[in-house]
């Protein structure tokens, strides 16, 4: 593996056939034999892993098991240790004598509720009868495109359990064609003879994975890291092996067999999102248990990321020419539009977005919250703060859009959804944040659900819509201005005590966002229940000019305030690994020798930060800093 990094022969191969071998060079920099510092917390943290073994035929099955907090846990950077005694696997899942004949493991570690996770593959290890070590061969960070969110209410040992025969055969039911057909979220493992198993997470919405007939399925492949573990995998040995799990029904679905990857397939719908790639499977054998575990989950929302799997497709890029019916001067900074159509506007939920075309020199488009009431559709409301260094949005919204002008839409997107189910809601503005949020609160208003409101802005001047506030919200919105310092937000107080039944939603300034996060992790709020605006974060704050230095390739470089200091390294051909470009995924995360970051990511823990930055978002707070690349 030292020639060509960490990809064996068909990940290469199949990096070479797509034409990304540059990108997977230098995303699997990442991969490395010691997990991360900052992971060794979070592994100790789940409740949930999912486990790919091999059997004594060379057929791969992948097992889903599920602990109280602490079964699982790394003991060093090398070593991860697990505890089965308090867990749901059961003494008939083939995991347990594919373990004796062949000790390769593949592992994801993964937080549904953060859409965290990290994967590992090593050599298993028994050390006592319920207690195994796993030496780390590769551990690496994934981008968290396709996971569906999902917070464990609860996990744990339940003697008193009605114990379920399991099921097994070979063509599927019509319950577990059922599952299958329903299912959201799956888990595939497959192997490489010399080089170890690998389980990987696949995620789409329901019905993504179509059922040809009862041995065979076919799955599109949509786009990721670009590193094809595997696929590379399938591309020299076809065994492979699935697990759905049925959140509602606690049921796991295990399936072995065979997977064949259909290259350049026509797909009209889109359903590969550009793609043009699926992987069939044929299945084998399948295996059909209960939960033996007492776990309940909380589905809190879908990725944003998926495709679709229908003709919707063609919906989903449909564009609005919508008119502006109104400008309204909502401060000296801040202009809001009506929006409307000739035709029905379609629906919306709270936290969504519409992208607005701008026909200037530029053609920018420009993401802007909905904060109108989802219930009303006579029109949409957007609302546009006028950036003292803008590249061109806000300058062309405020003095070139015009009343009766028709603006170039898409449909409402929403990457923010507000979870109604939750038993209280903290709403949390900052700024022109207010805008998601003031849809969020006419939401949740209308349904009668029980809410606070608090609303912070630098001077009482930069405040809007404090009547239309006052009116929905009453004596439970509250009002702060950062500028005094006695009437300042006070996290500390707002989040000292978390509950299980609350949810937290905030939209603002970096400054605001980070704040949050970090109080929250000290008092040890669920992060699946903190909720934050991800697509407007970085558009509040303005950049600078910056010089970095690359401490290992002796290189000093100027990145200008425009341009990101992932695309700018890109640009001058310095390869760094990366996917979503939204401080989301942790794959450009780099240390910093000298200098301070300014934050602006949603990866990073706070002890992570004093030492690494994500590359993709954040910038410096002096005009200089020192990568270690």
């Amino acid at each position: 593996m030292s020639q060509t990094g960490p990809f064996h022969e068909g990940e290469l191969a199949v990096q070479t056939k797509l034409g990304v071998s540059d990108i997977a060079r230098s995303n699997g920099t990442v991969i490395t034999n010691r997990i991360p510092g900052a992971a060794l917390n979070f592994i100790s943290q789940q409740s949930m892993v999912i486990l790919g073994s091999t059997d004594i035929n060379s057929r791969i099955w992948t097992s889903a098991i599920f602990g109280s907090s602490g079964f699982i846990e790394a003991l060093d950077a090398e070593t991860v240790r697990i505890n089965f005694s308090d867990t749901s696997i059961s003494i008939t899942d083939p995991f347990w004598s594919n373990i004796q004949s062949n000790a390769q493991l593949g592992m994801i570690v993964i937080e549904l509720g953060s859409r965290r996770r990290l994967r590992i593959n090593g050599q298993i290890e028994k050390i006592s009868e319920q207690i195994y070590h796993i030496n780390i061969d590769q551990a690496y960070p994934n981008c968290p495109q396709y996971i569906q969110r999902r917070h464990i209410m609860h996990a744990r040992k339940n003697n008193d359990l009605n114990k379920v025969s399991d099921l097994n055969g070979c063509s599927l039911n019509l319950n577990q064609i059922n599952i299958i057909e329903n299912a959201d979220t799956f888990f595939v493992s497959s192997a490489h003879p010399d080089h170890g198993n690998d389980v990987s997470h696949r995620g789409g919405k329901p019905g993504f994975i179509q059922i040809i007939n009862n041995s065979q399925l076919r799955i599109p492949d949509y786009p990721g890291n670009s590193m094809f573990n595997t696929l590379g995998n399938f591309d020299v040995n076809p065994n492979a092996g699935l697990v759905f799990i049925d959140f509602i029904n606690k049921k796991i679905l295990q399936l072995t067999g065979q997977a064949k990857v259909l290259w350049h397939i026509e797909d009209t719908d889109i359903e590969t999102a550009g793609t043009l790639r699926y992987w069939q499977f044929d299945i084998e054998s399948w295996r059909e248990s209960t939960i033996d575990f007492d776990i309940e989950w909380e589905y809190l929302d879908a990725s944003p990321h998926n495709p679709e799997i229908t003709s919707n497709q063609t919906i989903e890029n449909k564009t609005l020419n919508l008119t502006v019916d109104k400008i309204i001067q909502q401060s000296d900074r801040v202009k809001s539009f009506i929006l409307t159509s000739d035709d029905k506007l379609p629906e919306f939920k709270a936290g969504a977005h519409l992208e607005i075309t701008l026909n200037n020199d530029q053609n920018l488009i420009r993401h802007y919250s909905i904060l109108s009431n989802p219930d009303n559709l006579n029109h949409y409301e957007i609302a546009v703060l006028e950036q003292a260094e803008s590249r061109g949005g806000s300058h062309a919204m405020h003095h070139l859009v015009k009343q009766g002008d028709i603006l170039n839409c898409s449909i409402p997107k929403n990457e923010f959804p507000v979870y109604t189910n939750a038993e209280h809601t903290i709403l949390i503005a900052g700024g022109i944040g207010i805008t998601p949020i003031l849809s969020m609160l006419e939401s949740l208003e209308s349904q009668n659900k029980s809410y606070e409101f608090h609303y912070t802005v630098k001077t009482l001047s930069d405040f809007i819509y404090i009547d239309r506030i006052k009116a929905i919200a009453g004596n439970r919105c509250s009002f702060y201005t950062s500028a005094k310092k006695n009437s300042r937000l006070n996290l500390d107080i707002l989040l000292t005590k978390p509950d299980k039944g609350t949810h937290v939603y905030v939209c603002g300034p970096v400054r605001l966002i980070n704040a949050i996060r970090e109080v929250s992790e000290i008092n040890n709020w669920n992060k699946a229940n903190v909720h934050f605006e991800n697509f407007g974060v970085n558009s509040i704050k303005s950049n600078s000019q910056i010089e970095i230095k690359l401490a290992k390739s002796e290189i000093t470089l100027t990145v200008p305030a425009d341009i990101s200091i992932l695309d700018y390294l890109l640009n001058n051909k310095i390869n760094v690994p990366h996917q979503c470009k939204r401080g989301e995924c942790g794959l450009c995360v780099t240390s910093v020798l000298e200098g301070t970051p300014d934050h602006r990511d949603i990866y990073l823990e706070k002890e992570q930060r004093k030492s690494s930055m994500c590359l993709c978002v954040s910038r410096a707070k002096g005009n200089k800093i020192t990568l270690d690349l």
